[in-house]
């Protein structure tokens, strides 16, 4: 339903539990560790080396074609909503 799509679209500050988009189980645990350099990155979860985090996905999403549509949601995902406003200035 349209409530449950935009709940898996909403900011949250834990990893997801699965990928966002329908993906093989490869990709899902792939997209797992995505979202996990994405909050730390963000600074929604406290991380070692954000910057690394950052080159991590870049190179995921470039080495990975498959995944490249589950990053731009993920980001997407925690952009919406997001109550840090220092989270979003770091990906806009």
């Amino acid at each position: 339903s349209y409530s449950l799509l935009l709940s898996l679209l909403l900011s949250q500050a834990n990893v997801i539990p699965k990928s966002v988009t329908d993906i093989s189980k490869e990709s899902n645990k792939l997209a797992l560790q995505i979202h996990k350099d994405l909050l730390g990155y963000m600074g929604d979860k406290q991380l070692p080396f954000p910057a690394m985090l950052a080159q991590d996905i870049l190179r995921k999403g470039y080495e990975y074609k498959p995944i490249r549509d589950e990053i731009y949601l993920l980001i997407i995902k925690q952009l919406t909503n997001n109550p840090r406003p220092e989270s979003v200035a770091k990906v806009l």
